[in-house]
C-alpha cells in the first residue's frame, strides 16, 4: 500500500498534457485570442482590449472555447466578433471571425452563441437603433453555424 502512495503522483505526472487541458485555459488565454483575431484581421488592439469575452466549452469537447467582440474604442461599439476553439494540443483556431460588425454584444445560451446586431431605420441615430437581429450560432461538429435568428426591440441579459 506504501508503494502505491509513493507511485501513485509520479503515475500522474505522466499523463498526456491533453487530458490536464479539459479543466486548463483552452482558449481563455485573451492574449493569444487577441494575436490569433489580428493576424486575421488586423482590428484588435490590446489597449482597447475585448468588450465581451466569454469562456465556455462551446463544441462540447472538453476544451474551453472563447466567444469575444473587439472593442472599437468609439461610439461604435465592436469592431466584431468572433469565436475561437481550443485545440487537444493547447492550440488555438479561429472557428467564425466577423470583423466588420458594429455594435455586436454576445451571449452565451448553453452551448451556443447569441450575437446581436443593431437594425437601423431610415432615422435612426447612431445610439438608438430601432430594433435588433439576434444569430444563434451553434456547433455542427465541423463549424459554427447559424441555426437561429429573430428579431427584437430590446436587448435583455446582453450587458
Amino acid at each position: 500500500m506504501r508503494r502505491f502512495l509513493v507511485l501513485l503522483p509520479l503515475a500522474l505526472l505522466a499523463l498526456p498534457a491533453a487530458a490536464g487541458n479539459a479543466a486548463g485555459t483552452g482558449a481563455c488565454d485573451k492574449a493569444k485570442v487577441g494575436q490569433l483575431a489580428d493576424a486575421h484581421g488586423g482590428v484588435y488592439d490590446p489597449q482597447l482590449g475585448f468588450g465581451k469575452f466569454i469562456c465556455h466549452d462551446f463544441t462540447g469537447d472538453g476544451i474551453r472555447d472563447a466567444a469575444f467582440t473587439i472593442n472599437s474604442g468609439g461610439s461604435s461599439g465592436t469592431l466584431g466578433w468572433g469565436i475561437v476553439r481550443g485545440l487537444p494540443n493547447s492550440g488555438l483556431k479561429l472557428a467564425k471571425f466577423d470583423k466588420n460588425s458594429l455594435s455586436n454584444a454576445l451571449k452565451r445560451s448553453g452551448r451556443d452563441v447569441l450575437v446581436s446586431s443593431p437594425i437601423y431605420g431610415p432615422t435612426d441615430p447612431n445610439c438608438c437603433p430601432s430594433g435588433f437581429n439576434i444569430d444563434t450560432w451553434h456547433w455542427d461538429g465541423h463549424r459554427f453555424k447559424r441555426t437561429h435568428s429573430r428579431r427584437v426591440h430590446k436587448l435583455h441579459g446582453f450587458f
